[in-house]
């Protein structure tokens, strides 16, 4: 049996790419074979358009939905658009940036001193110390 691209196998395959369907469940749906199909694809440019314009259409259909759903307060659809949309704002990690330097050894901490006379101590020194000798932790929280 010959398989023939016709306006109706057009509108057919855009729909069903549309709908999400794989290449392979095109094939299936058109009652072709898998190679047939890809066969088709390489060789008629309206079949090959018609699949990437029925996935467009898909795609946007579904953002449409998303958009229209994180507007009426779907807090999940909000969360999956700006993580998407605004990678770099939107992220659930926390980064800590971290830069040492040499603090050097003028802290004086004594056997015998208690946890928190030696914490003091080294933080009068950090205090002390010039720019060379400061410890910058920066944290960066991402919404």
């Amino acid at each position: 049996m010959s398989f023939h691209v016709t306006k109706e196998i057009l509108v057919k395959v855009e729909a069903h790419a549309a709908a999400g369907l794989t290449k392979k469940e095109i094939a299936a749906a058109l009652g072709i074979h898998q190679a047939t199909l890809f066969r088709k694809i390489n060789e008629n440019s309206e079949f090959s358009d018609a699949i990437k314009t029925g996935i467009a259409k898909g795609i946007a259909t579904i953002a449409n939905s998303l958009f229209v759903s994180a507007k009426k307060g779907n807090v999940t659809a909000q969360i999956f658009f700006l993580k998407n949309r605004s990678p770099d704002q939107w992220k659930d990690r926390q980064y800590v940036e971290e830069t040492r330097r040499n603090v050097g050894l003028d802290s004086e901490i004594k056997i015998g001193m208690s946890a928190q006379e030696a914490a003091d101590n080294y933080a009068d020194t950090l205090r002390r110390g010039k720019g060379e000798n400061v410890i910058q932790i920066k944290t960066h929280k991402r919404r």
